[in-house]
């Protein structure tokens, strides 16, 4: 891959152009997420990803083409490089969703959560068709009085500062699905994870113009609403856990724009107001201090109330109940 171009569909404008060393840090095989390269081996899938920042919504296009520039190898084509154009696709030009806290308190860190992490590059392959459902999903970690968010990760999940705390709707909404039938993962003798558990026990909650929020991973025996049930916002619904492909007591949250995790896109959302207390350690270290339950050094530049905003990963934060 030589060059990526986003055109304004409508103008044939271009919007950004990624190339050379900036392309192959965007790009990775779909097999490997974490890991940037230009070079497509054979039979395989490459996925760019671009992050487009605009100043004003007014300028973002309505309609996106890209044109791709490709450069064979010596020897297998006639033509040493070939420049198509192709990828149409609609642009969603609504706000972001305006949401309550999904948690409530101080100390809750945003792992993982946008624009460039694990959660973002996490394509599901379901009936054909590449869904990134979660592609601005959050991981909420509770840390203890200590900084910490487990005093022994790997002996209870009693010892997850998180585990056990309320979970609450986010909105007045209607529950889609509400699943309570797997247990508690025990890190170090873990169940084999299935499409059925991976969510472990869930809740899908119906918000209302074809945007559906998830919640996953909640502790077994805790989920207290039904499919069908209407919730008010800040409504205790379930108990934050460690169920389906979990390692560590956390909540997993995420809207969406159909009500399954494995088979939608993800859609962004903001928290109405936050306190912003402080920011903790990229994810690596961070999971390396979690695994030796040390506590997290926390930076407090830049905290401040934050209203109408998406915790951005490693943000430490503090969730209000709604007055």
């Amino acid at each position: 891959m030589k060059s990526v171009t986003v055109l304004d569909a409508r103008t044939g404008a271009a919007v950004a152009t990624l190339a050379d060393e900036s392309l192959k840090a965007a790009m990775t095989l779909l097999a490997s997420g974490d890991q940037s390269t230009a070079v497509l081996p054979p039979s395989s899938v490459g996925v760019v990803w671009f992050e487009l920042t605009f100043a004003d919504l007014r300028e973002m296009p309505a309609a996106l083409e890209h044109r791709l520039t490709v450069e064979a190898p010596p020897g297998y084509a006639e033509v040493p490089s070939i420049t198509i154009t192709g990828g149409p696709a609609e642009v969603d030009l609504r706000p972001p969703v305006v949401l309550g806290p999904p948690v409530l308190g101080p100390r809750w860190v945003a792992a993982g959560s946008c624009c460039d992490g694990p959660h973002r590059r996490a394509f599901d392959a379901v009936n054909g068709r590449l869904s990134a459902g979660q592609r601005f999903a959050i991981d909420f970690n509770l840390l203890d009085d200590q900084g910490r968010i487990a005093a022994d990760p790997l002996s209870a999940n009693t010892n997850h500062a998180g585990y056990g705390q309320p979970v609450v709707a986010v909105a007045d909404a209607t529950v889609v699905t509400a699943t309570d039938r797997f247990p508690d993962q025990i890190e170090g003798a873990h169940y084999p994870i299935t499409i059925d558990n991976v969510r472990g026990n869930d809740i899908i909650l119906d918000l209302g113009e074809g945007r559906f929020a998830l919640y996953a991973h909640l502790r077994s025996g805790t989920v207290a609403v039904r499919s069908g049930e209407r919730v008010r916002r800040g409504q205790p619904i379930a108990e934050l856990g460690n169920s389906g492909n979990s390692h560590g007591a956390h909540l997993h949250f995420q809207v969406m724009d159909q009500p399954s995790a494995v088979a939608s896109d993800g859609l962004p959302y903001v928290f109405d107001v936050f306190q912003l207390t402080g920011h903790a350690p990229p994810l690596d270290q961070l999971q390396a201090r979690y695994e030796a339950a040390l506590p997290l050094p926390i930076d407090t530049r830049g905290a401040g109330p934050r209203r109408d905003a998406l915790p951005q990963s490693g943000d430490v934060v503090t969730f209000f109940p709604a007055r």
